[in-house]
């Protein structure tokens, strides 16, 4: 089965146009099912007042969902930069407890956020949005977060002797959908997330959390989202949000970027893959067939996806993301056959566009059971300066350009 690229914003299933994120509460989990959901009220109110989590990389404060052209796309909030000098200096807090008189009233007043200073202004950041900026770029890993054992069920790490190599062995009952595997910047982030162990501590603290501070009522299982975030020493970050200059307070809607992020990883990982196979030469890969009604792919919350159909790619606002020192990953079928990595940011084959037809996806976990494709985010902008890591693959050409030049050929321009 291939991964189809959809050209358009999906739409959410169950609510009106031109919706505005207004409040953003806790995750809850009926007893009888392992589905979250998060509780989430939308300006107008409306009858939908929850989301499966599968979905929260789409629903940062204050997005405008199922947006038409009459509507706009207008993006609420002030936009302002700053840099982080350490997370360790920051506090845990109630929303309730900002001091912005509109902000600490509101229905999610008792959620969790972090407080902390940066230049001469007071921040209030709900810890879920740095969460979703974080680690949410795939609903993969936002359903992961909830497994206190997640990550050790679906990869398997191995460090060889070489501290700048390392190998990822992806389980064969990993449910990594086949869009990650193969996007370069997705392997990338997964692979910080995996061997850097303060990230790994935050991304695990978040089932901690829930475990420790969950509360059961009237049959469901309550949680305000909390987790500890990592150093993020010297990281720059892109806000927007509400902006009381006069007191210099700022709350924070939704977070565009985290540029110069460290990460204390070998710089070159193996990727293997059960579910990876070689192209054989001359084979065309996926093609998707033109045509049906113009309109963006519609997330169905009430279905499940089905593990036998094609993957859609979900074209979703990203968060740029920009590593200091980046690392190079491969990807390589279990078997120790070697594959050429492709160039950063775009998936290795099997990725084509989606006509422009409506079609129903679901973004949870793929089930036997499910009737609907799968719908997958790639919420990632990865701005990481990492060519340098591709100059081996043009060594031949190079040779050959000094040969020319020796042979009496001018080399006009180097680029």
């Amino acid at each position: 089965m291939a991964s189809k690229r959809t050209k358009k914003t999906p739409t959410i299933k169950g609510i009106k146009d031109n919706s505005q994120v207004k409040e953003i509460g806790s995750m809850v989990r009926d007893l009888r099912t392992p589905n979250w959901y998060i509780e989430v009220k939308l300006d107008p109110a409306q009858e939908k007042e929850k989301f499966g989590i599968s979905q929260l990389g789409l629903i940062p404060r204050r997005r405008a969902l199922n947006v038409t052209k009459a509507g706009g796309s207008k993006v609420a909030g002030y936009e302002k930069d700053l840099k982080i000098n350490s997370t360790s200096t920051w506090s845990s807090c109630r929303i309730a407890d900002c001091p912005i008189v509109n902000i600490r009233r509101q229905g999610d007043r008792q959620q969790w956020c972090f407080s902390f200073e940066a230049g001469d202004t007071q921040f209030f950041l709900p810890q879920i949005e740095m969460a979703r900026a974080l680690f949410f770029h795939s609903a993969y890993l936002t359903r992961l977060a909830m497994n206190p054992n997640g990550l050790d069920e679906e990869f398997d790490v191995q460090m060889g002797e070489n501290p700048n190599r390392a190998e990822i062995h992806i389980l064969p009952s990993s449910s990594l959908p086949r869009v990650v595997r193969g996007n370069p910047s997705q392997r990338r982030m997964l692979a910080w997330l995996l061997l850097d162990k303060k990230v790994r501590n935050s991304f695990q603290s978040i089932a901690q959390y829930q475990l420790t501070e969950g509360e059961v009522r009237n049959g469901r299982r309550y949680w305000p989202f909390r987790f500890d975030p990592p150093p993020l020493e010297n990281v720059k970050m892109k806000v927007r949000g509400q902006y009381a200059k006069e007191s210099e307070l700022f709350f924070v809607y939704e977070i565009h970027s985290l540029t110069n992020l460290s990460s204390q990883i070998p710089k070159e990982i193996e990727f293997f893959d059960p579910k990876f196979k070689e192209q054989k030469a001359g084979k065309k890969g996926s093609t998707t067939e033109r045509g049906g009604t113009d309109g963006p792919p519609e997330i169905n919350d009430d279905e499940l996806p089905t593990t036998g159909a094609d993957e859609y790619v979900l074209e979703v606002p990203e968060v740029e993301l920009e590593f200091s020192e980046p690392a190079y990953t491969t990807r390589k079928p279990s078997d120790g056959r070697r594959k050429s990595a492709a160039r950063k940011g775009k998936s290795e084959g099997g990725v084509v566009d989606l006509a422009d037809g409506t079609t129903d996806v679901s973004t949870d976990e793929p089930t036997v059971r499910g009737e609907l494709p799968a719908g997958v985010s790639d919420g990632i902008d990865d701005q990481s300066e990492d060519s340098h890591l591709f100059t081996h693959k043009f060594e031949a050409f190079i040779a050959m350009s000094d040969l020319l030049e020796i042979k009496g050929c001018r080399i006009v321009a180097e680029e």
